[in-house]
């Protein structure tokens, strides 16, 4: 995803017994910032995407939307088990939990940069010269249905991200009692099959079509993910979260293209942004 992340203070946030309630109060306030910046980007970062692919390529473009945030939890996985596994509860406690967040200030200087330098695509600017700039009554307007659409996508995307991949090793820790690095293995092992399998499902679609992929996608997760997660209970493995990551990478790969693709090039920023964030913040943020 092409957005600048907002430095993570948890990096160098004082501790509570040094400034009480300023401690939290940063963190919250860090963390907003960080969300208003990430779900800022998402629709001018796909759109971007989609406007720089060749038309029969749409599809495998914009499958790095997501390949790309796959890949991003799966590097936070890999950094969280190296430093379960080699440093001593104590060590862990005290400053080890800080180390990740240090290393994720990279991504400001490198997002500050692509946003700098990065050219508008050529759809973007023909449609600027033929068509205003719309406002937001009309896209509701004019868009309305499309926009419900997207809304759709987006709570399906949504549900399935917080609830099936980032509550699983919630749920394997607390309920199940798994160690930390299980948990770790489950979320490499997940992240690692996205991160590889979004793009080879949007190639896919971009011979076959997003629709229906899509829908078989939820379709198949949704009739195996009770029995995934009675097998789950019963056999802990990373094997559950593999699945999961297989059958959902055939919704997640042409996510981006089959939601840029709902709105002309004028309006699509705005329109995905709106779809995805109003999504995200009623069935992600009370999550």
């Amino acid at each position: 995803m092409l957005s600048a992340r907002t430095p993570n203070a948890r990096a160098v946030a004082p501790p509570y017994v040094a400034i009480g309630l300023g401690a939290p109060l940063i963190i919250v306030f860090a963390r907003l910032l960080q969300g208003f910046s990430a779900g800022g980007e998402f629709g001018s970062a796909t759109a971007l995407l989609i406007e720089a692919a060749p038309f029969s390529r749409r599809g495998f473009y914009g499958s790095f939307q997501m390949a790309s945030q796959a890949a991003s939890l799966l590097l936070g996985a890999i950094v969280g088990s190296l430093i379960t596994r080699n440093l001593s509860h104590d060590a862990l406690m005290s400053w080890g939990w800080r180390a990740p967040f240090i290393f994720g200030l990279i991504i400001g200087p490198v997002g500050f940069y692509l946003r700098r330098n990065m050219l508008e695509t050529e759809a973007f600017i023909h449609a600027q010269k033929r068509v205003r700039r719309a406002t937001l009554g009309e896209v509701f307007r004019e868009y309305g249905y499309e926009v419900m659409c997207g809304l759709g996508a987006v709570i399906a995307l949504t549900v399935t991200v917080y609830v099936l991949i980032g509550y699983l090793p919630t749920f394997a820790v607390k309920q199940l009692k798994l160690p930390f690095g299980q948990s770790f293995t489950a979320l490499i092992v997940g992240n690692l099959l996205l991160t590889v399998l979004s793009p080879v499902a949007d190639s896919w679609s971009d011979r076959t079509g997003r629709k229906g992929l899509s829908l078989w996608s939820l379709i198949i997760t949704l009739l195996i993910i009770y029995p995934l997660f009675v097998w789950l209970s019963a056999e802990p493995s990373a094997l559950c979260r593999g699945i999961l990551s297989v059958t959902l990478a055939s919704y997640y790969g042409p996510f981006g293209a089959l939601l840029a693709e709902l709105f002309p090039a004028h309006i699509r920023s705005t329109g995905l942004s709106i779809a995805y964030n109003v999504a995200v913040m009623l069935f992600g943020g009370f999550r």
